[in-house]
């Protein structure tokens, strides 16, 4: 079974004006979206995004994921997750390459009939069902820290280990799909070390405060919740780095976040839970493992 993921494209100019973006491949004849298998190191993620990117020019704003497509090409079985992506830049002109020839935006009710495979036109469906405009909050876990155990001052000061300064290194591909706009992270050295380095590669505004830490969240834990409130009030795009200890209840700053958080995995140093939501109502979350970097000696 071959893996790979990919972007279902969507454009909305105006209300009532949605199209989706269909590409043709001129070595299968057939029409679909835009995908591809992974490379090493990459998580599906980081693979649906370069692969949109490379076959249309595109570089998708990325929402909730949308399911699986199987089916067989060439003798070969393929599994393909794929994610919801927005093209926000119309004047971009498409240029053929060595995969795809064409790049087709339609209705739906047209790409229905043009898509080749029973599975995609499947994955369209469910897309239509979805909520699509929406905004998204990265929970991100600080990359790995040096043991406690082996760390003689401040535990606020904990530097991060070298195993996680690699992960950090990694971090911005990650996050560069959901069009991040601001990062939010915790006064502890570990997490500043791990916002700051991914708020630089993505050019946008790091803020540190202490209402994100451990210090304060033992002695009040509303203040994070409160925090997170007021952020989703400014409708941006947003990474929170922080502590595993206080995401959960971070996450309560939602309307129904009890529906998702029993489903949620705990989060290990760098990962993330990536929260799609409108009005302060969770749409999906996904999790995103830690990047895979080799564990230091």
């Amino acid at each position: 079974m071959i893996k790979g993921a990919g972007v279902l494209l969507w454009r909305e100019s105006m209300p009532l004006s949605l199209e989706v973006g269909l590409v043709h491949r001129p070595k299968y004849d057939d029409w679909s979206f835009p995908k591809g298998g992974v490379e090493s190191g990459e998580n599906l993620i980081q693979t649906a995004f370069r692969e949109c990117l490379e076959e249309t020019g595109i570089s998708p704003l990325f929402g909730p994921y949308l399911g699986e497509s199987k089916y067989v090409e060439s003798g070969q079985s393929k599994i393909i997750q794929y994610w919801m992506g927005r093209a926000e830049d119309e004047s971009l002109v498409f240029t053929p390459n060595s995969e795809v020839d064409q790049l087709v935006w339609m209705s739906v009710k047209e790409a229905r009939h043009f898509l080749s495979y029973e599975s995609d036109r499947e994955l369209l469906a469910r897309f239509i069902k979805l909520e699509r405009h929406v905004k998204t909050l990265v929970f991100l876990r600080h990359g790995k820290a040096v043991k406690r155990a082996d760390w003689f001052g401040e535990d606020s000061d904990r530097p991060l280990a070298h195993q996680g300064e690699l992960q950090v290194a990694k971090l911005y591909s990650a996050m560069k799909p959901f069009g991040i706009e601001e990062v939010h992270t915790s006064d502890a050295q570990r997490c500043m070390s791990t916002a700051l380095p991914v708020a630089q590669a993505l050019r946008v505004e790091c803020k540190t405060t202490p209402s994100l830490s451990e210090d304060v969240f033992e002695k009040d834990d509303n203040i994070a919740i409160e925090y997170v409130q007021q952020l989703l009030k400014f409708n941006k795009n947003t990474i929170i780095c922080s502590h595993n200890p206080i995401f959960s209840e971070m996450l309560l700053a939602f309307e129904n976040s009890r529906e998702f958080s029993k489903h949620l995995p705990s989060l290990s140093p760098a990962d993330s839970w990536v929260v799609h939501y409108t009005n302060a109502r969770i749409v999906a979350i996904d999790t995103i493992n830690a990047p895979n970097v080799e564990k230091a000696s």
